[in-house]
């Protein structure tokens, strides 16, 4: 239930910061809610916030997540396109 409630008020958060304490809150969830924050994080303006997106990701790869994250290698900042590229690498994810 906690998840759930951190996914609704992230999704809606502007502040990096506050978005990196959600990551973090989330960091050992793999389940779908904790997903869906990941995929909202992926349209951040925040590059960090992008790339703990595609971190959180790759932590628990599902082919599901490959179209994303591909995306996200056309991202203009270099650290998300590494993070994407090393969620891309995880056994299981293509």
């Amino acid at each position: 239930m906690a998840v759930v409630r951190l996914v609704e008020l992230g999704q809606k958060e502007s502040d990096g910061l506050v978005c990196r304490g959600l990551f973090a809150a989330i960091e050992n969830d793999a389940g779908p809610q904790a997903a869906a924050l990941a995929f909202a994080g992926l349209s951040h303006l925040s590059p960090e916030v992008r790339r703990l997106a595609c971190a959180h990701l790759g932590r628990s790869p599902q082919p599901s997540y490959t179209a994303a994250l591909t995306a996200a290698l056309d991202d203009p900042h270099m650290s998300v396109k590494l993070e994407a590229l090393n969620a891309l690498a995880h056994t299981g994810m293509l």
